[in-house]
């Protein structure tokens, strides 16, 4: 790990790492089916590492509200 995130877990720096490999971010629903907690995506969203976004989208006729998480350009420059 670099000097730079001795305060990132191996959890957030993994987290992290996928973010940074989606253009548009994750569903914080996918993130959760894939093992990540919600309190790990706050924490990052605290230091300002990622943000987060509401959008509609339209599924099976229904309206419907997903959070998608995307890292921030300070989670960019941190992963380098």
């Amino acid at each position: 790990m670099s000097r730079l995130m001795p305060h990132l877990s191996p959890t957030r720096l993994r987290l992290l790492t996928l973010l940074a490999e989606s253009n548009h971010g994750v569903s914080a629903s996918l993130l959760a089916a894939h093992g990540f907690r919600a309190s790990a995506v706050a924490a990052l969203l605290t230091e300002g590492l990622v943000t987060t976004t509401a959008r509609l989208i339209r599924a099976g006729g229904k309206d419907i509200q997903v959070t998608m998480v995307a890292v921030s350009e300070a989670g960019k420059v941190l992963l380098g």
